[in-house]
């Protein structure tokens, strides 16, 4: 009966326990029992011997019910094992109607009208063909189930391209009866195409005919499904949530059949549908390696003559992938992850949903798809999703991942209803195979291929008409896709590719998320354009991996239909995917390279950081240097100070800020997240396997509502929406109390002498984050010092308080300031996620950068003290490295940073120390044109009513000045070096701090990624926040290396000693008065006010800590608001929102409770007790209060107190500390134990007055003698103090004191100093001293103008600690300030500082500044500056118009001689002597007496030679003689009478000037101006041999042309 398949298998309905399960089934029971009677067969049902079984009621006689035993009869009831026989009894009706059909006409006996097979009539007697009626039409049969009358091989293998596996039957003597399978592998796709136009419109399908798939892991060629299968697959309503147990009850029941597609079978049930037309095809989509086959049944016999119609109708095609790695069949596989943060979608595979997860499988084998790829997509081919729950949909998505973290696919989610592809999309297929895609050869991209181009594949992208399937305003517990916002994950698709039969098995493969970067900003409308697309890395010529994937929704369009989102009508939309390959440049900014690549990339970076820097370095240190000489040599490059000075106080204030602020950051978001580290704190803080933890109440106040009014369908919430939004108030609450914890170490109460004037006593030691605040008790104490004289008592004798307190209004102020920035900076970064930004990135980061520097400088005029203004400068630096990751990609990224670099060593080394010189000039110019306009807008009223006269004699008011602003003082020069260096240490340690904090709130950002939303609308994917942190981090040391190089730079440019003056900062925080450096008394009175502060914090760790804490605070206030704003959340509206503010209150006060004791534990800040003891000591000595400097200086010196004695109970005993109470009662407890009868005995000798007095008058008699002073004994009057009872007895030493007779005196004298003049002198030197201090604070809070400071000391030429200083003593410019105001009795306050402003300063060191400060005298510089005055000096052209002369034009011989004055005397001038320079211009050299001295000395030469010489011959001494004479003959008398007689050599006098004028022996007549002429040049001549600085003479107007000189007479020889 079972045609030898043998009994069915046993269906065992326990869970996985095979002890539970029937060993027989209940079919076998009955039929090997042996009996044939019901009482027999009742063993078989209920608990019998073999086994439960089902109802016995279902063979009861009384009420048998066949229905009970069979449930493909009825649809519903209980499963029994005939369920599960091979075959249904229709198929034993069909085969005996087959064999009946046989034997008849076998017989020849035949009927008058035979009906087709598997047909009938209503009733007999019938005898047209047309009454015949398949089976399950007539009524009496009551037949459900369709009879198939014949099965169709409808493939057409001449053109089909798809290979069977195997088969059974004859291919060529019958077509029709040939069955063959086809082998599929997993994600590759069969083309089914039909060709029916040529059948009968009359056979229609699904009622006469159908198309069948068979799909298992093995199909038997032979193998049909039982007639039942198409029954128990039928989708009904009542199947609803039901899906997956109807199909794994078919599966159990031998069905193979794979149910045809939804769209399909609603098609085919129209007459006017596309399956009507004849021509249509189908996609198979394997999930897994299985064997297919496929037929046509015939159902209804009348059509039996149209089987052949179905012959070759078919087409079937095979495609699989091959472009992923060429000559492979790999293809990129879709992931789907549990934490999914939407609902999954529509097209998942179909799973079982077991009691056990991990017996969780896939019950889908295959896609069967249609969707007609021409003609008009209708409403009904929807999926029915709100019917098709397990089928369509998934709603719980732990249920439906099991113990699976992820799921992998071959086909695209979401877009479940696409032309063409129907409910899947393969990946592959729309990245190798649809329209618009180009194969082409790749080219690889390696890690060294810098600048290589992209090559391969590329898909350009079509679009798919695609359905929406989900109902629009179906609302669900999380948004679906296209609800989600930008930024949402919506899958992954794995990096490498793999075989398809690989993709089910992987494990949390590497993968690439796919994100939505652009999705619906307004609620309600709906995606027309959806773009998806890919982009590769090319890694070989054949290889490709997955580099990017993004999703684009646009054209957003808000439906004016309802029905569309009900789901009545339709929403299509065209989806459009492409396919890109990436260039070198693409891949790295797409993190697609090796985790190694860019590492190396970021070092890279920070080398060519260090290496511009130091190029800069470079030019200031050699090409600068002649510029800028160093006196001292240049610095050191590599300074160990910068690590002991810079580096290892930041790193400790830094930890210690971040330890403390972690305890309550632990605490307060675990209370609220129900989870520290990742592990539950509450017992009922467990989420089940794979269930989001969205849907989990973790938290402590998760199960409280979100609003007062309760919550409707529409405001409804989960608890992870509850836990976010608390998350964030929290947040804000204890970046709240950090930052108010932070105002009270920043501006303490009673803090140092900056806010305190009257001289309080030190502070004493104090907690680590700061002792609470004694308003109560010191209240007051930073208010000004004539109003705490003030606060004295009214008439009532009620004490009156103070109204205003300095530290009180400092906090708040600060505070808004603080938190105004904060939210200034919130603001920047909302507006760095705008498009307009991320476009013009670089330009809207200077505009930051920019509008950082102004507001520091605004709240540094704000607040005038440098110190409180460090935290904002460092949010501003962090936010500003945050909204770098606004840069379009990461290499924007890069290169940003590079030059937000840029921008701040130029701000450090140029902008910064001239900040105030460009600020006071500006202002200088705006002041200008105010004093214009004024001007002009007076001159328009000459006219003003006595009424309306001022009353005043401020004569800076009269003109429309107001002394006291900033704005309408005069122009200011930059201040001092020593203030500049100041604020360039306060902006290169704020920005070091910042450098640090930017990783640590990016860290906070990738935390908190779903609940802040800030990476996310920077682009920044979850999965690539790694790549930036590591950046952040490994810039930070070379931002150190920077910040040295920066230091030695402004060393050079402009000679500041920085170092030094930070390891004078080191010493002196080492050597600190108090334990909080703030708390000290001292400051620097020499700086300017606004940096006193932050000089006596000294750039210690404690300054690191208190900015790095108050930072932390705003940042994380600035986090917490975020996600207040960004998920929307009513904080008023929240009943958990008191005891959520009461969480983070006692998860702050808790933190500062622990870190003051860990404080006090391991002594942090905590000075040396031998250093207290000895500041103390010295302290003392020095006065009680001041000379804090002094005090340190010789505490170094100072040996400490006394070691206790060996064996003592002190002995290894450290003294506690003062703030320690119980452990110096303790020690006290020691002491008094140890010496309680050496203290007995030595206080009872203390109390003897005798004992103490014995030797005080020896002592002091002894000690009178040694000082050379009075001797005790005779202090009294002469001869009264030994009279002993005399007058002066009262007076002797050691007498008792004459108290009556002193206060008698007393009295004397106070009568008579009342109304004396002693008391007047005494109460005006009070009031002077009064009104000299009140002078004193209002002079120091007014910056002096002054124009730089010199380069050394005016007084003794120091260049060591240079301050700029006044000239005068503030007792000097009062005096002569009212003097020039005419001795009024009237202080004009606001005219007093414009005066003191401009009062004279001078240079000097340190040591004179002090000096001259503490003496009370002026400085004498004027008589130095005076002494180092020059006459100026007469230029050539001044002497000239100076001359009353008339100028007159002169000869040609006239210039040549003044050319030749004005060279002799540029010549004589430059010392040379007349006899070298003159002959060069062709004049003798000599005097008249040096010519005739030295022609005479010739002569006498000559004839001594003569004399000398031996005569040749006597005729020759005649003939000469004869010779002389005739030539004495010849000459006139005249000439005898003029020749003189030759003198003797012995008789010339040298020396004797000759008579006459030897120059110009004619009489030469000279006109007047010529005589004049000559006479100036010759008196400018003897000038300039007088004066030889003249000789360098300005000549305004063109000189004469130099006449031709005679040539320099050539050299002898």
């Amino acid at each position: 009966a079972l045609g030898g398949l043998g009994w069915p298998r046993v269906s065992c309905t326990a869970a996985g326990s095979a002890s539970t399960c029937r060993s027989t089934s209940q079919l076998e029971c009955l039929c090997t029992t042996g009996t044939n009677n019901v009482i027999g067969m009742l063993a078989c049902f209920g608990s019998g011997m073999h086994g439960d079984y089902p109802d016995p009621a279902c063979v009861d006689p009384k009420d048998a019910d066949r229905d009970c035993l069979d449930r493909s009869l009825d649809g519903m009831g209980e499963r029994d094992d005939f369920d599960f026989m091979a075959v249904h009894y229709l198929e034993y009706v069909q085969a005996s109607l087959a064999l009946e059909m046989k034997t008849q006409r076998s017989g020849s006996e035949a009927t008058k009208t035979r009906c087709p097979f598997g047909t009938m009539t209503q009733s007999d007697g019938k005898s047209e063909l047309s009454e015949c009626m398949q089976r399950s039409e007539v009524s009496y049969l009551s037949e459900s189930i369709e009879m198939v009358v014949e099965r169709v091989n409808p493939i057409y293998f001449a053109m089909s391209t798809a290979k069977w596996a195997k088969s059974v039957g004859n291919m060529t003597t019958r077509e029709e009866d040939f069955r063959p399978v086809f082998s599929a592998s997993a994600g590759s796709v069969f083309l089914i195409s039909f060709d029916l136009r040529h059948l009968s419109s009359a056979a229609r399908y699904g009622k006469d005919w159908r198309i069948k798939f068979i799909v298992n892991e093995t199909v038997n060629p032979a193998f049909n499904d039982s007639s039942d299968c198409d029954v128990l697959l039928a989708r009904r309503e009542t199947d609803n949530g039901r899906r997956n147990e109807i199909v794994q009850i078919a599966q159990q029941r031998g069905c193979l059949e794979e149910r045809m597609p939804y769209a399909f079978e609603q098609d085919a049930l129209r007459s006017d549908g596309l399956v009507a037309g004849g021509a249509f095809t189908f996609v198979l989509l394997p999930l897994r390696d299985c064997e297919w086959r496929m037929e046509v049944q015939i159902m209804n016999g009348n059509f039996l003559s149209d089987t052949y119609m179905f012959l070759n109708s078919a087409v079937i095609e095979h495609v699989g992938p091959r472009r992923a790695i060429q000559g492979t069949s790999k293809m990129f596989g879709v992931v789907m992850k549990n934490s999914l943060t939407i609902e999954l979608p529509v097209n998942m595979p179909l799973k079982s949903f077991p009691d056990d997860p991990s017996l969780q499988r896939t019950i889908s084998k295959a896609f069967l798809n249609w969707l007609p790829y021409q003609g008009v997509l209708t409403n009904y081919m929807k999926h029915p999703v709100a019917l098709g729950e397990n089928e369509f949909k998934f709603t719980e998505k732990g249920t439906y991942f099991g113990s699976q973290p992820d799921v992998c696919m071959p086909h695209i989610p979401y877009f479940s209803n696409c032309r063409g592809f129907g409910r899947a999309i393969p990946l592959w297929e729309v990245l190798e195979q649809s329209q618009g895609c180009t194969w082409g050869t790749g080219k690889a991209v390696g890690l060294t291929s810098i600048g290589s181009g992209a090559e391969g594949d590329i898909c350009a992208g079509t679009s798919i008409e695609c359905l929406l399937d989900e109902a629009p305003n179906l609302r669900m517990g999380l948004k679906r896709w296209f609800e989600a916002p930008s930024g949402t994950v919506l899958f992954h698709v794995t990096k490498e590719a793999f075989n398809g039969n690989e993709l089910a098995g992987l494990d949390g493969p590497d993968s690439v998320p796919v994100y939505l970067v652009h999705g619906l900003k307004q609620e309600g409308s709906l995606p027309k354009t959806v773009i998806l697309l890919f982009q590769y890395w090319q890694v070989s010529s054949t290889k490709k991996t997955m580099a990017r994937g993004s999703v684009y929704f646009t054209e957003a369009e808000q439906p004016d239909n309802p029905d569309i989102f009900s789901g009545r009508a339709k929403w299509s939309y065209d989806l459009k995917v492409l396919w890109f390959p990436m260039t070198h440049f693409e891949v790295m900014v797409n993190f697609a390279f090796p985790l190694q690549f860019y590492f190396v990339l970021y070092m890279l970076i920070g080398f060519i950081s260090v290496w511009m820097v130091y190029m800069l370095w470079c030019y200031h240190r050699f090409l600068a240097r002649g510029s800028f000489p160093l006196e001292q040599g240049t610095p050191k490059l590599f300074d160990g100070r910068h690590f002991t000075c810079i580096l290892f106080p930041l790193i400790k204030g830094m930890l210690i800020a971040f330890v403390s602020c972690l305890f309550p950051l632990v605490v307060g978001m675990g209370l609220i997240s129900g989870k520290v580290a990742g592990v539950p704190i509450f017992p009922w803080a467990h989420c089940g396997e794979n269930t989001l933890e969205e849907f989990c109440q973790l938290g402590l106040l998760d199960i409280v509502l979100s609003s007062y009014l309760g919550e409707t369908k529409v405001t409804e919430t989960t608890f992870g929406q509850r836990r976010t939004g608390r998350t964030g108030t929290v947040l804000a609450i204890m970046g709240g109390y950090a930052v108010v914890r932070a105002l009270k170490l920043l501006v303490p109460t009673a803090p140092s002498q900056y806010y305190q004037k009257d001289g309080k006593a030190a502070a004493g030691a104090g907690d680590l984050l700061g002792d609470d605040d004694a308003d109560t008790q010191t209240r007051g104490s930073g208010a000004d010092a004539a109003q705490e004289a003030g606060a004295t008592a009214n008439r009532s004798g009620v004490k009156i308080l103070p109204i205003f307190t300095t530290h009180l209004w400092k906090r708040s102020c600060l505070a808004l300031i603080l938190f105004l920035n904060a939210a200034l900076q919130l603001c920047i970064l909302q507006l760095a996620f705008s498009k307009g930004f991320r476009d013009h990135c670089l330009k809207f980061l200077v505009g930051v950068y920019i509008l950082r520097i102004i507001i520091r400088r605004i709240a540094t005029e704000f607040m005038c003290e440098t110190l409180l203004i460090a935290p904002l400068h460092v949010t501003s630096q962090v936010t500003l490295l945050i909204t770098l990751l606004a840069a379009p990609q990461h290499f924007s990224f890069l290169v940003s940073f590079i030059a937000v670099l840029g921008l701040r060593m130029i701000d450090r080394v140029y902008i910064s120390p001239n900040e105030e010189y460009a600020i006071t000039s500006a202002s200088s110019v705006v002041q200008r044109i105010k004093r214009f306009y004024d001007i002009v807008a007076r001159s328009k009223s000459r006219f003003q009513s006595a009424d309306q006269e001022e009353d005043t004699d401020d004569e800076l008011a009269e003109r429309g000045a107001d002394p006291g602003s900033k704005s309408a003082s005069a122009a200011q020069e930059v201040e001092g070096e020593m203030e500049d260096m100041i604020s360039f240490c306060t902006n290169l340690s704020s920005e070091a701090v910042g450098n640090i904090l930017a990783p640590i709130f990016f860290a906070g950002c990738m935390w908190l990624y779903q609940e802040t939303q800030i990476l996310s609308n920077f682009n920044v994917m979850k999965e690539y926040t790694m790549y930036y942190f590591v950046f952040y981090c490994i810039m930070l040391l070379f931002q150190s290396l920077i910040d040295i190089l920066s230091v030695n730079i402004v060393d050079v440019f402009h000679r500041w000693q920085v170092m030094d003056y930070l390891e004078y900062c080191q010493y002196r925080f080492k050597t600190r008065t108090a334990d909080w450096k703030g708390r000290e008394t001292s400051y620097a009175e020499m700086l300017c006010p606004h940096q006193r502060s932050i000089d006596q914090m000294c750039f210690s760790d404690q300054y690191y800590f208190v900015v790095a804490f108050s930072t932390t605070g705003m940042l994380t206030w600035i986090l917490g608001m975020q996600i207040i704003f960004v998920n929307r959340w009513n904080v008023f509206d929240d009943p958990a929102s008191p005891p959520v503010i009461l969480i983070g209150g006692l998860a702050c006060r808790s933190g500062h409770f622990l870190a003051n004791k860990i404080g006090k534990l391991f002594k942090i800040w905590v000075r040396p007790p031998e250093l207290q003891q000895q500041a103390a000591h010295i302290m003392s000595l020095a006065g009680g209060t001041g000379g804090g400097e002094v005090a340190a200086q010789i505490l170094s010196l100072a040996g400490g107190p006394p070691n206790p004695p060996p064996g003592s109970l002190h002995e290894g005993w450290p003294e506690p500390q003062p703030y320690d109470a119980k452990g110096m009662e303790r020690y006290r407890r020691a002491f008094l134990i140890e010496n309680q009868q050496w203290l007995q005995s030595t206080f009872s000798e203390l109390k003897d007055r005798r004992t103490i007095t014995q030797h005080r008058e020896h002592l002091l008699q002894a000690l009178s003698g040694l000082l050379g002073e009075v001797a005790p004994n005779r202090w009294a009057g002469t001869g009264s103090a030994s009279a002993p009872g005399g007058d002066g007895a009262a007076f002797a030493f050691g007498a008792a004191p004459a108290q009556s007779l002193a206060r008698a005196a007393g009295d004397v004298q106070r009568q008579a100093y009342h109304g004396s003049v002693a008391q007047q002198v005494v109460r005006m030197w009070r009031q002077r001293a009064q009104f000299m201090l009140h002078l004193h604070r209002a002079s120091s809070m007014v910056k002096i103008d002054h124009h730089g400071r010199a380069e050394k000391c005016e007084l003794c030429g120091s260049t060591r600690q240079l301050v700029v200083t006044p000239i005068y003593t503030q007792t000097h410019i009062a005096s002569t300030y009212r003097q020039q105001r005419d001795m009024s009795p009237l202080w004009n306050s606001p005219l007093w500082q414009h005066f003191y402003q401009t009062t004279p300063t001078c240079t000097l060191c340190e040591m004179h500044a002090r000096k001259y400060d503490d003496a009370g005298e002026n400085v004498p510089v004027d008589e130095r500056r005076f002494q180092q005055l020059e006459v100026q000096k007469k230029t050539s052209y001044k002497v000239v118009m100076d001359n009353d002369l008339p100028v007159a034009p002169i000869d040609q011989e006239a210039v040549k001689l003044l050319w030749l004055w004005y060279h002799w005397t540029k010549e004589l001038a430059s010392g040379e002597n007349a006899r070298d320079f003159l002959p060069r211009y062709g004049v003798e050299g000599r005097t008249a007496a040096e010519i005739r001295r030295a022609q005479v000395m010739a002569k006498a030469a000559q004839a001594a030679d003569q004399d000398d010489l031996p005569a040749l011959s006597e005729e020759e001494d005649e003939a000469d003689g004869t010779k002389d004479k005739a030539d004495e003959d010849e000459e006139d008398d005249d000439a005898a009478l003029k020749r003189r007689l030759r003198p003797s050599p012995e008789d010339v006098d040298l020396e004797a000037e000759p008579e006459g004028t030897a120059a110009f022996e004619a009489d030469i007549e000279l006109a007047w101006a010529e005589q004049a002429i000559i006479r100036s040049w010759l008196a400018r001549a003897r000038q300039s041999l007088h004066a030889p600085q003249l000789g360098d003479w300005s000549r305004p107007l063109p000189l004469p042309e130099q006449p031709d000189l005679p040539p320099p007479p050539s050299a002898p020889g």
